[in-house]
């Protein structure tokens, strides 16, 4: 009664985006003044989750291509970054290594932040508003970056477009959330400079995995739009979101993150 979810072919809009970056601030802050007896080291089986069913999202892949109008612009970038989508090492580096590496603490995360676990409040006509009414299924919660709820959400739940958009300011949101939360800048045991390694890090597994989540809720579109432009326009609209989120993989495993394609793809 409270509030409803979004399907992946919707879009969260920027200020949804500023509201699930404030609540992430808080329940970091959170976690980090805690007791580490209480939650280190308790919840890392989950982090090798999604590693586990690679194959099974990796064996969409072609299968969609098929069906998408701009496979000539996603070929290539799918066939480049073949090896690296299906490297169990690079996924586990990410998940797991990659934010140490940085020096950050690691925290308690969601894990699985798309859109069906996200539920946004309602108003008395049932429109959906821009505040969080809850974050449901916690199933795949872990111990990793304080980047990787951020990059699975702004991944999984944003247009390209918006992605891109919020991304000029998400991460410097966080750490002055961050700052605020804890009440006094020298309390936030990482650096801004940290925080935009790591996300870039937690973005490239998301990205790359896109196409797999993608496929994860195609179904839903073919049980439910029974119009076949609609459902094709909403088919094209994921399509896009990942393509997109492989274009900006692409640039950083060219540029300043070429080392992690080197090692692993």
């Amino acid at each position: 009664m409270r509030g409803r979810t979004m399907t992946y072919f919707d879009s969260v809009n920027l200020e949804q985006i500023k509201c699930v970056i404030r609540h992430l601030a808080h329940m970091h802050k959170n976690i980090l003044s805690a007791d580490p007896k209480i939650w280190k080291g308790k919840y890392l089986k989950s982090s090798k989750g999604f590693v586990e069913v690679l194959d099974m999202f990796n064996s969409s892949v072609e299968p969609l291509l098929k069906k998408c109008d701009f496979v000539d612009s996603f070929q290539p970038i799918v066939s480049k970054y073949h090896k690296l989508c299906r490297s169990t090492d690079f996924y586990l580096y990410i998940y797991q290594q990659a934010h140490k590496d940085l020096e950050l603490p690691s925290v308690i995360v969601q894990g699985d932040m798309h859109p069906g676990n996200l539920m946004w409040s309602i108003d008395k006509n049932d429109n959906i508003q821009n505040y969080i009414a809850a974050i449901v299924d916690w199933q795949t919660m872990q111990e990793g970056s304080p980047m990787t709820d951020l990059a699975r959400f702004l991944v999984h739940c944003a247009d390209g477009n918006i992605r891109r958009e919020a991304e000029s300011f998400a991460i410097k949101l966080y750490y002055q959330c961050l700052i605020e939360e804890f009440g006094d800048i020298s309390k936030v045991p990482y650096t801004l400079e940290q925080l935009q390694q790591a996300y870039k890090y937690a973005f490239l597994a998301q990205a790359l995995y896109s196409l797999g989540t993608m496929d994860f809720f195609v179904p839903s579109i073919e049980e439910k739009i029974k119009d076949d432009k609609m459902r094709k326009d909403l088919f094209d609209s994921g399509m896009l979101k990942s393509l997109h989120a492989f274009e900006d993989s692409n640039k950083l495993l060219e540029g300043e993150l070429n080392d992690l394609f080197i090692k692993f793809g």
